[in-house]
């Protein structure tokens, strides 16, 4: 009896222990801290940008930290993803960044100012709040707004936890998915390297 007493004791000794660890484990911060940064990078390269182009490769680092490449690709070339080398997954996401900034960096102007509202609160997508959506709208001259919305995940990069946009929707058009048919149809009838050069085209403006 006084050795089961004993052991009851040593149990809930360690329950005491673990218990206060269990709970120090911090929740993720607001994604919002990393749009907020975001936006105030865009508005600083917008404000001291000559072209399109300096504007593009002022925001170039801040959306390489933002976006989770990676899981955007896969997410955009959902049914070929599977099929594809190592190679040609590093070839398209190389590719695909370029396009995803091109695209965003073109909602904004050189030398234009705009502003950034949330369109309500965060909406979580999960019980443990790793998962999430960002609603913004951004308003420019004239006050000519589009909406512009950020499926993020609470990730792991360069060793180290953050909140990564794994899609952007604009006006309700979801980058991934809006792509996802338009490269999936061109690699199903001319092939993967058909789809690259294309990509290549686009980001490079050429006729």
């Amino acid at each position: 009896m006084v050795v089961g007493l004993r052991l009851s004791l040593v149990a809930l000794a360690s329950l005491l222990v673990v218990a206060p660890v269990l709970a120090a484990v911090p929740s993720p911060p607001s994604p919002k801290v990393r749009i907020d940064a975001i936006y105030g990078h865009v508005k600083e390269a917008a404000a001291t940008a000559a072209t399109q182009d300096e504007l593009t490769q002022k925001v170039t680092a801040e959306f390489d930290a933002l976006l989770d490449y990676q899981a955007f690709s896969a997410r955009t070339l959902k049914v070929s993803w599977g099929s594809l080398s190592p190679e040609q997954k590093a070839t398209f996401i190389d590719r695909f960044k370029k396009l995803v900034i091109r695209t965003y960096a073109k909602k904004f102007e050189p030398k234009v100012e705009f502003s950034v509202e949330y369109r309500g609160e965060v909406a979580f997508d999960n019980d443990d709040k790793t998962q999430a959506t960002v609603k913004t709208t951004v308003r420019g001259k004239k006050d000519v707004a589009a909406d512009v919305d950020y499926l993020m995940a609470w990730a792991e990069k360069d060793g180290k936890k953050t909140w990564l946009a794994y899609d952007i929707i604009v006006d309700e058009v979801s980058m991934a998915l809006n792509w996802r048919g338009q490269f999936e149809k061109i690699i199903a009838k001319e092939g993967f390297d058909s789809l690259i050069a294309k990509i290549e085209k686009k980001v490079s403006n050429t006729p």
